[in-house]
């Protein structure tokens, strides 16, 4: 539970969102980018993700950033708005994180930034990240109790408990 929680507030990054659906097989609602566009064009999209866990994060937004760039003016015109969108939402969440960590011990605002540097490291892949954040959080747990549950805390209720 900590772990997506984590992941989910720090690495809000727009196409992480499109990833894990396409990594998990959901055939759920398209981005919206890829509104109005033709079912090729929607497939090809999704085949971009066939065997993404083994690539980084970086390495899967320069496959799309790649295949963006061959598709009609409009999805490229769309595709840009929806990144402006999910960078305003990653500035908030980032900032609505800072907000809530500000409270936190010293051991515990030191686990938020060694798990915001697993998060932001664009070179690993998300299993990856997922393995390193699970190792790292239950290490955590044996070592220093008291931060850990600082944190789950900041994660289940958005803030922490004065």
């Amino acid at each position: 539970m900590i772990r997506q929680c984590v992941v989910a507030l720090l690495a809000l990054v727009a196409l992480n969102v499109v990833i894990a659906q396409q990594q998990g097989g959901q055939q759920g609602q398209d981005p919206p980018f890829l509104q109005g566009a033709s079912d090729s064009v929607k497939s090809s999209f999704r085949t971009l993700f066939q065997n993404s866990e083994s690539m980084t994060e970086k390495q899967m937004d320069d496959k799309v950033n790649a295949w963006v760039g061959q598709q009609s003016q409009s999805i490229q015109s769309a595709y840009k708005q929806f990144k402006q969108q999910m960078d305003q939402m990653k500035a908030q969440a980032k900032q609505q994180h800072q907000q809530a960590v500000q409270g936190l011990s010293a051991a515990a605002k030191k686990a938020d930034q060694d798990l915001t540097q697993i998060t932001d490291n664009t070179s690993l892949t998300m299993a990856d990240k997922n393995k390193q954040i699970g190792a790292y959080l239950q290490n955590l747990q044996r070592t220093n109790p008291s931060a850990a549950q600082e944190i789950q805390r900041v994660m289940q209720m958005g803030g922490p408990r004065q």
